[in-house]
């Protein structure tokens, strides 16, 4: 298994640049000359997928302006767990079972990335179709509706608590932020924290597209 081969599995994957390194992590290759990325890893951080429209083609901050920033959403963290701690003595919507305050949450700290994308150069996802947009619409639509849902296999399997699914287990911004990576001459596995998802990529395939 060549280093590019394992490179573009671990891209197929959506392991991206933003994963921080476990500690004491030092670099050294497998027995067999693959990179060894074996460990325990994180992507707790509020760095927004998306670069904010206002910063335009702008892609990092100064050190002083991620500090400011990530000063800010402690603030505003501390007041929502304030509010959340009054909220929260009210009992749920009778449709909601509830859930937990901002405490509980894996928010991580900003990067110097104004965004996590880096490609396209502006850091913005490309437009959805009209098509996707209605199936978007449809879904927001239906699972408003008082009669949702309407049999046991119409919510997604993410609210089934059966997978995630990719890319969205690789995002940051709420919890279970951990990652252990396993790897074999053969084999490359990403078990999530979330939802206990494992992604298992063989190495010995086709060529991995784009």
């Amino acid at each position: 298994m060549g280093n590019g081969r394992f490179a573009a599995a671990l891209l197929a994957l959506g392991l991206v640049a933003w994963l921080a390194a476990p500690a004491g992590a030092q670099s050294h290759v497998t027995p067999w000359g693959d990179p060894d990325l074996q460990g325990a890893w994180t992507n707790a951080t509020t760095t927004p997928l998306q670069r904010p429209a206002e910063l335009a083609s702008r892609g990092s901050f100064t050190e002083e302006e991620r500090a400011e920033l990530d000063a800010q959403r402690a603030l505003t963290e501390q007041r929502a767990c304030a509010t959340e701690l009054v909220v929260l003595q009210t009992a749920p919507p009778p449709t909601s079972t509830g859930s937990y305050n901002s405490f509980w949450l894996e928010q991580g700290t900003r990067t110097l990335q104004t965004s996590l994308i880096i490609d396209p150069p502006d850091g913005r996802l490309p437009a959805v179709t009209p098509a996707a947009q209605q199936r978007a619409d449809d879904l927001v639509a239906a699972r408003a509706s008082p009669s949702y849902p309407t049999h046991w296999d119409e919510p997604s399997v993410f609210e089934r608590c059966i997978t995630r699914g990719l890319p969205a287990s690789m995002m940051p911004g709420f919890y279970n932020h951990n990652y252990q990576i396993l790897q074999t001459p053969d084999y490359v596995v990403i078990y999530a924290e979330m939802i206990h998802d494992a992604r298992v990529i063989p190495l010995d395939g086709p060529p991995v597209d784009g």
